[in-house]
């Protein structure tokens, strides 16, 4: 085979072009912007090849066979519009698969009726340079078929152009007005070598596919000057997103979403795809605190620890601590930001709880000391009169009512004993079966029969939870000597989980609802149901009798959404 310049070209050309793809396609090989490059220079390098054997053909038989093969080039024009469009809009098709089989399904049919008729294609000719393309007179579908072609590559050009000038990125500018550049090239010595010069009878072979070399260049110069493909903010993040808890996005300059990881979709409660290409302001539930955090990280470089409040799908507030650093190219400027938030849900709400603990301790203790030093002057003054008094026996009854007060400052202290390790722990989330039973565990009621279903949710509570569950039951004990059985239950409302415990005793008159969760009326010595209350409301929880007198107590706490779960039921 004798190897003409116009054979020599062509197959340099998609040496070299595959060699591009293959390199782009190394630098990430999970990109899809990446993927579909090397797909691109893979056809184009196919379509150089076989395009060069054909030029240097040495029989009209060998000539044909190659021109049939190079029916795949209907291939490279949608490859390049759809680089094109992942590049200026990167995951924008992702939800639109549909448009594939419109972009790709003329491609095949082309490529089909090349091969397979002699509709578009006939037979090779025979002219300077070597054989060249030989055209169907007797169809239109050679003409249709170019136009497709010359459409996409216009259309694909319009796409970066477009880019061009939206941009506000220098790097992205550059690398688009290269990559312009390649394919109009490309295009321009595609109509010139295959219409128009040859219609003027003018003596050249089609060049389309040395003009690859053009293309290569181009692109390859985009890459080694303006980091195309190898500084992508996305690709930076993709063998490092999946394997992290915390959540991370990685923005472009323009603050928009380019790759976020499956623990930061979690957190607010989306789909992974749905995140990218949205303004990095819809994750924050004030809009404010998006320009707020990019102005700190374009001043101090980076950002750790900013607390800040991120804003799910169905509009739930989720406070989060965020990280952040910019991401800067070879040459200094700004390619994009990366950001790293962790839900600090549960220590915000630890963090209120024991704020609720501390405060309602501060209540008890004063509560406590200003009884105890009550008590002490009454003390004192019977001790006064005690002193002026002649022995007998008024004075024992001042003697008895002395050991009374004594007694109520021994009963105040064992009381303070008792609530002082409220809100000494954080509030953690416990089975309520469990601690129900290890609440009664210090009672005998055995010879109540028991109706229990709570065994499969878990409620976020004082650690002193089943002290409260303790003070239910010892109710019946004190107050209900005739009930036979209890139980305790749940239903779900729009306002929470309730939790039902009731008795079939006497029940509570409805003038003591309320005062029996007051302080006056429990014992000084036991939690009671005034401490109870206290205990369930550092977490938001609340309790209330609601029962009918003469049918049983019935105790309803209920447990506000997210500070109650369900276990997964074996």
């Amino acid at each position: 085979m004798s190897v003409n310049i116009f054979a020599l070209l062509s197959i340099v050309s998609g040496v070299l072009i595959l060699s591009l793809g293959v390199f782009v396609f190394d630098q990430n090989r999970k990109s899809p912007q990446h993927i579909i490059f090397l797909f691109l220079c893979g056809f184009a390098s196919w379509w150089a090849f076989a395009e060069s054997m054909m030029l240097g053909a040495e029989s009209f038989a060998t000539a044909g066979f190659w021109m049939k093969a190079t029916a795949l080039w209907t291939f490279v024009p949608p490859l390049a519009l759809n680089f094109i469009v992942v590049f200026t809009r990167p995951d924008s098709w992702k939800n639109e698969r549909w448009i594939y089989p419109i972009l790709y399904a003329p491609a095949l049919i082309f490529c089909w009726i090349e091969l397979t008729s002699s509709l578009i294609t006939t037979a090779p000719i025979q002219a300077f340079g070597g054989y060249v393309f030989g055209y169907s007179r007797q169809s239109l579908l050679p003409l249709v078929e170019i136009s497709w072609g010359v459409i996409i590559a216009i259309l694909a050009m319009l796409l970066c152009v477009q880019f061009y000038f939206t941009t506000t990125d220098h790097r992205k500018k550059q690398q688009a007005k290269y990559i312009i550049a390649g394919i109009g090239i490309t295009a321009a010595f595609g109509i010139l070598t295959q219409q128009m010069l040859p219609g003027l009878q003018f003596p050249i072979p089609d060049l389309t596919s040395a003009s690859f070399l053009c293309f290569t260049g181009c692109v390859g110069y985009a890459i080694w000057k303006y980091r195309l493909f190898i500084l992508n903010p996305a690709t930076v993040a993709d063998n490092i997103l999946s394997t992290m808890t915390d959540g991370v996005v990685i923005l472009d300059p323009e603050g928009n979403i380019v790759a976020t990881n499956q623990a930061l979709s979690t957190m607010v409660g989306t789909v992974k795809e749905q995140c990218v290409g949205r303004p990095v302001s819809d994750l924050f539930y004030h809009e404010s605190d998006k320009a707020t955090i990019v102005a700190m990280i374009l001043a101090q470089g980076s950002l750790s620890d900013y607390e800040t409040t991120f804003r799910s799908e169905e509009g739930r507030a989720i406070p989060v601590s965020f990280s952040g650093s910019v991401i800067r190219d070879t040459d200094g400027s700004v390619a994009g930001f990366v950001g790293v938030s962790r839900d600090i849900t549960e220590r915000k709400r630890a963090e209120e709880a024991l704020g609720q603990a501390r405060k309602k301790l501060n209540v008890l203790n004063a509560i406590t000391f200003s009884d105890i030093q009550t008590t002490i002057f009454s003390l004192t003054g019977y001790l006064e009169l005690e002193k002026s008094m002649p022995a007998g026996e008024r004075q024992q009854r001042f003697i008895d009512r002395e050991i009374e007060l004594v007694q109520v400052i021994a009963d105040s202290l064992k009381y303070a004993e008792l609530f002082q390790s409220l809100g000494l722990k954080s509030p953690v989330w416990q089975n309520v079966g469990q601690s129900f039973l290890l609440g009664i565990s210090h009672l005998d009621i055995s010879h109540l029969s028991r109706r229990l279903d709570v065994e499969h949710v878990e409620v976020y509570a004082d650690p002193m939870l089943e002290h409260v569950f303790l003070a239910l039951a010892d109710n019946i004990r004190e107050h209900a000597p005739t009930a036979t059985e209890y139980s305790f239950t749940y239903t779900e409302n729009l306002q929470g989980l309730v939790l039902v415990f009731k008795d079939n005793g006497p029940g509570i008159p409805a003038s003591l609802k309320e005062k029996i969760f007051e302080r006056e009326y429990c014992r000084r010595n036991e939690i009671g149901l005034y401490l109870s209350r206290e205990i369930l409301s550092i977490t938001g929880i609340s309790i209330r009798e609601t029962g009918e007198e003469g049918k049983g107590a019935r105790f309803e706490i209920l447990v506000p959404p997210g500070a109650w779960r369900k276990t997964r039921q074996p």
